[in-house]
């Protein structure tokens, strides 16, 4: 993967700072210390990737690559007002990438556009230069002249009234635009959505796999590595999944592919909040970062793409990102109505309330 980004001409400018294994959403390190957000250095920027997110905040590079078993790139994309696609799991190889996850693993990217993470993702997934930039340019074609016809889904008892209504509210003034941009706006039923947003499968898996690859990892010496307390809360929560319940997981999950291939039959792209609240204070607690995976848990167990794309800032004046998520293998298309809602946010003065808050 990052050898092909450097086949292509990328330049790698360093490394960030992380939650230590991707073990949680606070971004900050017990070794290393906190990832600060740029738009509010007392709040947490999320994680596990906050660091990557910061750097594209901040305007220190082009674009970041980060990996998001849960929501590991989408929820700081969120919090820190940039882009950040989870692909259709599998379709980036993750080579040199020490797992979290192995069947919810995915590598992403955060930029400042949806084309330059589209053109980013291409290079990644090997496609030809040629071919990757095609796929940034449709992008921008996109964001000037929208798209037509695409049906656009809200998830009843998901997309909204989970969070503050100030969120809320802004997410339907970014769907509203998306109608502008010519997609085909309406809600469909799909009350198993909720049931595993709320359900703890998805985090079961991410937990019980966690301890398997940490333990084939380190062995007998586990026990004893310097690791710091939130992966040790994880390891102990992944001991706690039994092989049965493991079993029944798996089995589990592919009941839920025949009921998202089903839904997305009807839909084209699902819309919902990525976060349903505003990046909390560092020092808040871990507690006050609990649901954060919510909106994007469910999606990263089924395998979808998903892109968090900036829509503006809360009462708070802190970024908020809408997630867009489409069907397996159906990148480029979320990609192009993702650049099409950037192009009507854009339009509407939006980018530049985002952009210009704090100097960013």
């Amino acid at each position: 993967m990052v050898q092909r980004l450097e086949a292509s001409g990328a330049i790698p400018l360093g490394k960030t700072n992380m939650n230590e294994f991707s073990s949680g959403l606070t971004g900050h390190n017990e070794h290393y210390g906190p990832v600060r957000n740029p738009w509010a250095l007392e709040r947490s920027p999320g994680g596990s990737s906050g660091g990557s997110a910061v750097a594209v905040a901040a305007g220190l590079c082009l674009g970041a690559l980060g990996t998001d078993a849960g929501c590991s790139v989408r929820v700081p994309a969120a919090w820190t007002g940039v882009v950040g696609l989870r692909p259709t799991w599998g379709r980036i190889d993750l080579q040199g990438a020490f797992p979290r996850a192995p069947s919810l693993d995915a590598a992403g990217f955060l930029a400042r556009g949806v084309a330059d993470v589209a053109l980013l993702s291409c290079l990644a997934m090997g496609r030809p230069a040629e071919q990757a930039t095609e796929t940034a340019r449709l992008c921008l074609q996109s964001r000037r002249q929208g798209v037509s016809g695409v049906r656009v889904s809200v998830i009843e008892d998901f997309t909204f009234g989970v969070g503050d209504r100030d969120l809320d509210d802004r997410v339907a003034s970014a769907i509203a635009l998306m109608e502008t941009a010519g997609c085909v706006v309406d809600a469909v039923d799909a009350s198993w959505l909720p049931r595993l947003a709320h359900d703890d499968a998805a985090l079961d898996l991410l937990f019980r796999e966690f301890s398997d690859v940490m333990n084939a990892a380190l062995g007998s010496e586990l026990a004893g590595a310097p690791l710091g307390h939130d992966v040790r809360a994880d390891l102990r929560l992944g001991a706690n999944v039994s092989d049965q319940r493991y079993r029944d997981l798996l089995a589990e999950r592919r009941r839920y592919d025949a009921l998202v291939d089903s839904l997305f039959e009807r839909v084209d792209i699902i819309v919902t909040p990525t976060c349903h609240f505003v990046p909390p204070r560092l020092d808040d607690g871990k507690e006050a970062f609990a649901s954060g995976r919510f909106h994007c848990m469910p999606f990263s167990m089924l395998g979808l793409p998903a892109i968090s794309v900036p829509i503006g800032l809360s009462d708070d004046h802190l970024p908020v990102g809408l997630q867009l998520v489409s069907a397996r293998g159906s990148d480029d298309r979320l990609l192009t109505v993702a650049a099409a809602l950037e192009g009507v946010l854009d339009a509407t003065g939006d980018k530049k309330e985002r952009t210009d808050a704090h100097g960013l």
